[in-house]
């Protein structure tokens, strides 16, 4: 009888275990009453009542459970190209997948495809040392350190939607736990001359704003006409010019001064020799 009841209560679908212990204690009937001293079916009822139904409730109601306890769902890929994947390497490992999973269910909350946790291999470091600071000590010791490492893959999504993951899950990353990110981003055909024209544009009005500094420094708040933009561009050139010369000059007085004392070293060795 004792087992029978640890066995009731340790599961949670009692129906089916209750049943299967009835009909194994059957023999053990006397007339029409049994070991609970009543009828079978009113035994089965008085047992089912605690661990069964309530009276009065549906089966939508029989089993509600957060779905934080579950696995975090998945939002369906379609067009199967991957955008980023992200290494995660820790010492501790519960962290470490607490914060995986946590980094999935952040992925389906903004509609990116993310594959399952693949698991990498663990990858094990051992050194060797002495017990002692004494060098020639006979007795070590050994240390061991594991490195744990998973892997997710995001797919089908935009270039905004990963900065603003990867910017998530950097602000809520747990201590002892590193990420290394992978991207791809997919471009048309002539990104390279589109490039290059936003970067001419920028650099055309980073110099038009330096030289409106310029002019505005000097004390004129008027706007600068295109003959005052072109003196002072004239000027910088003259500046440039002004200092190669300069580098030219010191390069040619180090390269004389080199050349005469090659030559006084040469009249000193002939002086020796002579003596």
């Amino acid at each position: 009888m004792s087992s029978f009841f640890k066995s009731v209560i340790s599961n949670s679908k009692t129906r089916i275990l209750v049943f299967s212990r009835i009909s194994s204690l059957r023999g053990y009937v006397v007339g029409s009453r049994d070991l609970f001293g009543e009828n079978q079916l009113q035994a089965i009822d008085r047992i089912q009542k605690p661990f069964g139904k309530i009276d009065g409730e549906t089966d939508s109601q029989e089993e509600q459970i957060d779905p934080i306890y579950l696995e975090p769902q998945r939002i369906p890929q379609k067009h199967n190209i991957t955008v980023c994947n992200i290494h995660f390497r820790s010492y501790i490992l519960g962290p470490m997948d607490f914060f995986v999973d946590f980094a999935r269910r952040t992925a389906f909350h903004l509609s990116i495809p993310c594959s399952g946790v693949v698991y990498l291999p663990t990858q094990t470091t051992r050194w060797t040392v002495p017990r002692g600071p004494f060098v020639h000590k006979k007795s070590q010791e050994n240390f061991e350190r594991k490195t744990h490492k998973r892997l997710l893959t995001f797919k089908d999504a935009n270039k905004n939607v990963i900065d603003k993951l990867l910017l998530y899950l950097s602000k809520n990353c747990p201590p002892g736990i590193g990420m290394r990110v992978t991207r791809w981003e997919w471009e048309e055909l002539g990104v390279g001359k589109r490039m290059f024209k936003n970067a001419k544009t920028k650099e055309e009005s980073r110099m038009y704003i330096n030289v409106e500094k310029r002019f505005n420094d000097d004390g004129d708040k008027k706007a600068p006409s295109v003959g005052n933009i072109a003196d002072i561009l004239i000027k910088g050139m003259e500046k440039d010019l002004s200092i190669n010369d300069d580098l030219k000059r010191s390069l040619k007085d180090e390269i004389n001064y080199s050349e005469s004392k090659d030559k006084t070293t040469n009249n000193l060795k002939d002086d020796k020799e002579k003596a």
